[in-house]
């Protein structure tokens, strides 16, 4: 079996991490910090509220609209080319260095940037808590006033208004569950996975021939399910989920890291490890209970221990996140700590345009230190009301973040797989540069109809589950393949590779529909191979 591969560090790669540099924003320029409106989007066209509508919602909610996230000026990757800049920078920098580079120096600059402005507090501004992915606090103003003296600060970059986030007591982490895992034998031998019924479209990324060919099944490797919640006691997951080693099944959090008991992950929005989700029986042809955070889970890593094997990558792990806010800030947090290699979100929101600045903020400050994220493009090609506007919304409209349309298991196009490409141009900060507001989505395609689904119960996985979320986690697993190869590929270089050895399945080169074609698991992972072993030659 293949094992690991590392790549030797130089004393250049790391004194180059010395040249990390916090920047003001210019693009937002102005002795005012500019205050995100009162807007919504829908069909791709930005409604704001009148006052009217603002007074008539805050008599039912009065922190409508007041409940903010306040980003400093200084942060990593402020403007457009800086991401692109950082990654050519860090062409030779071993992915674990800039992890717990980038991290100190984000952590640093958040807390000297905090002190700040908690040394003079704001009149009538309650913080909840301060932040280092995106340097900023988190709170909640008491009038429309206390936010525009906020904007005169000094330091502030923009204001963002948030929906707040309620924090109800969870359920209790079930020892048995802990127990099972610890007690059940491991998934069947590397060579004996021939066997099992793959499920739907695994074959047709060529997983399968990366196990049998050069036994690397994503060893090693974890990925963070974003979503609403994964069944830790599913059979076909039981041994693939992640396990705090720093906590136990005891109501306290034993760890202090702000979570009680989050032993296979972390619930956000209740503070512990509350990550069991509400089963899902709609649809007849799984045939039992299932969610959907949990069949994204069984499509990157599900073992096959009920029949059917499932995952791209089986012998990875996944971490479940029960996601906090639209933001998803504490849940890249809380992932970066904990160690996860690759992000799945099989989620999607058309968003206001400064909205979407801070969003790919937070995504470039993430895959800078090293974090992979993927998802689904999206399931509203067939929707009238979005024929000719834009489909594929926030996260995977951000370029870092990859995006997977949508095939059936023979390889044809799911009609409702939202197309591309996707526009930056009316984005504060990043569509003011000639070349860079248009960005090709999607970016490869894999299989979205029809998946098999890994059920709570017993019962064989059955296929039947459509939709472009599933095409999210074969990405997410495709990348635990080439990082079980080389744990030091950064997230830029996973996706070049994903997408240059596609299969070309559309119109020359890349087209909205299928993005650079049809992933290739064996094709990726044969050119990580052969890039290691060259590197290690000379």
């Amino acid at each position: 079996m293949t094992g690991h591969r590392t790549i030797k560090t130089s004393f250049l790669n790391l004194a180059s991490l010395l040249l990390l540099t916090f920047y003001p924003c210019t693009s937002f320029g102005g002795e005012t910090a500019p205050i995100q409106g009162l807007d919504r989007v829908k069909f791709g066209k930005v409604v704001t509220l009148i006052p009217a509508q603002v007074a008539a919602i805050r008599e039912r909610n009065p922190s409508f609209g007041l409940d903010v996230f306040v980003a400093f000026e200084a942060q990593l990757l402020p403007e457009a080319t800086s991401y692109d800049a950082f990654s050519k920078q860090h062409t030779d920098t071993p992915r674990s260095v800039l992890r717990t580079n980038v991290i100190h120096r984000l952590k640093s600059a958040s807390a000297t940037s905090s002190a700040a402005f908690l040394a003079e507090p704001s009149k009538g501004f309650k913080v909840y808590g301060s932040y280092w992915l995106v340097n900023g606090v988190w709170g909640l103003a008491k009038s429309e006033e206390v936010l525009n003296e906020l904007a005169k600060r000094d330091g502030v970059r923009a204001i963002y208004r948030l929906p707040r986030r309620a924090r109800p007591d969870g359920k209790p982490v079930n020892p048995a569950w802990i127990e099972r895992a610890d007690a059940d034998q491991p998934a069947p031998p590397l060579d004996t996975l021939q066997d099992i019924d793959k499920g739907v479209g695994l074959e047709l990324i060529q997983a399968p021939a990366v196990w049998r060919k050069h036994g690397i099944a994503g060893e090693g490797v974890v990925s963070a399910v974003f979503d609403g919640g994964v069944h830790p006691n599913c059979p076909d997951l039981v041994r693939a989920m992640w396990r705090n080693p720093h906590e136990q099944a005891n109501g306290k959090d034993d760890d202090g890291n702000g979570y009680v008991d989050d032993i296979f992950g972390v619930n956000i929005g209740k503070k512990n490890g509350d990550i069991v989700p509400v089963a899902q029986t709609r649809n007849k042809k799984i045939k039992g209970p299932s969610s959907h955070g949990t069949i994204c889970s069984g499509l990157i890593a599900g073992r096959g221990a009920s029949g059917v094997l499932t995952g791209v990558a089986p012998r990875s792990k996944v971490m479940a996140c029960v996601v906090g806010s639209g933001l998803c800030i504490d849940s890249l947090q809380y992932a970066l700590e904990n160690g996860v290699d690759i992000v799945s979100m099989s989620f999607m929101g058309e968003q206001p345009y400064m909205f979407r600045a801070l969003w790919r903020l937070q995504a470039e400050h993430a895959s800078a230190a090293g974090l992979f994220l993927c998802g689904g493009a999206g399931n509203f090609a067939t929707k009238p009301e979005y024929r000719g506007k834009a489909q594929i919304w926030i996260p995977k409209s951000i370029p870092c973040v990859m995006a997977g349309s949508g095939l059936n298991a023979n390889g044809e196009r799911a009609p409702f797989s939202s197309l591309g490409p996707v526009d930056w141009s009316k984005v504060p900060g990043y569509g003011e540069l000639d070349g860079a507001a248009r960005v090709l989505k999607p970016d490869v395609s894999t299989v979205s109809q029809e998946i098999t689904a890994v059920r709570f119960d017993k019962g064989r996985p059955e296929p039947g589950a459509s939709g472009n979320s599933f095409s999210g986690p074969q990405l997410a697993g495709c990348a635990a393949l080439l990082l079980s190869a080389n744990p030091e590929l950064k997230p830029w270089q996973l996706r070049t590779i994903m997408n240059e050895t596609a299969v070309d399945i559309g119109a020359p080169g890349w087209d909205p529909q299928f993005g650079w074609g049809r992933l290739d698991c064996l094709a990726a992972v044969e050119r990580v191979l052969a890039e290691t072993k060259k590197v290690k030659e000379n």
